[in-house]
């Protein structure tokens, strides 16, 4: 921003505010955080994403209060089809979904326009993998408000990926079931991921001297 090469503005902002906050919970940063369907990063998204739109536009607390609700409401909700381990980011998928929806809210939407945003969330940024807990989520997460906010604004404006795009269904919960179905067909990835940290892992060890193995 400083440079001129990035806009000073709410997604900017609260891309800011959500990385900046799961890079320090991610590095041990003793501090409490409002927690979505069980984890923390998720809670991120969506408050922090809905709260920047919220003091950009002036909101009242009532009408931000309620935004947050189905925000973290239908971020349950998508995680449920998810399931609680999912080779799926539920950080991008599930708080993506419902920080989309949670700001159409707050902007006033319709019901229609929340559920352009999500398949608009969904059409972008499905495929997101989770590789673990670590700081390097935080540019996942950053990700994820982007494209809620984005996809939401878009929505406002009667933009969306049409029904019958990709996984995008014709009716909002199909599309959602489908990401259940993304879900479940990468089972496979999450035995790949493991594979590849205990590669790791075996590398890590064998170039250690003997003593330090022991410790190991």
């Amino acid at each position: 921003m400083e440079k001129k090469v990035l806009a000073e503005d709410v997604i900017s902002e609260a891309k800011m505010l959500i990385a900046g906050a799961a890079d320090a919970r991610m590095g041990g940063l003793d501090m409490p955080v409002m927690a979505s369907s069980g984890s923390g990063n998720q809670g991120i998204v969506v408050t922090l994403a809905i709260g920047a739109l919220a003091r950009k536009y002036g909101c009242t607390k009532a009408r931000t209060a309620r935004a947050l609700a189905l925000g973290h409401l239908l971020t349950s909700y998508v995680k449920f089809f998810m399931g609680r381990l999912s080779a799926l980011c539920g950080c991008t998928m599930a708080a993506g979904i419902g920080t989309s929806a949670g700001i159409v809210n707050l902007l006033g939407g319709s019901f229609q326009q929340m559920e352009w945003a999500i398949r608009n969330v969904i059409g972008d940024i499905t495929g997101i993998i989770c590789d673990g807990a670590k700081q390097g989520c935080s540019l996942k997460l950053s990700t994820a408000a982007e494209s809620a906010i984005r996809g939401a604004l878009m929505a406002m404006e009667g933009i969306t990926v049409p029904a019958g795009e990709g996984i995008v269904d014709n009716s909002l919960e199909q599309t959602i079931r489908n990401v259940r179905i993304i879900s479940e067909a990468m089972r496979e990835v999450d035995k790949t991921f493991i594979k590849i940290i205990n590669e790791r892992k075996k590398a890590t060890l064998a170039s250690m001297p003997g003593n330090l193995k022991f410790l190991t």
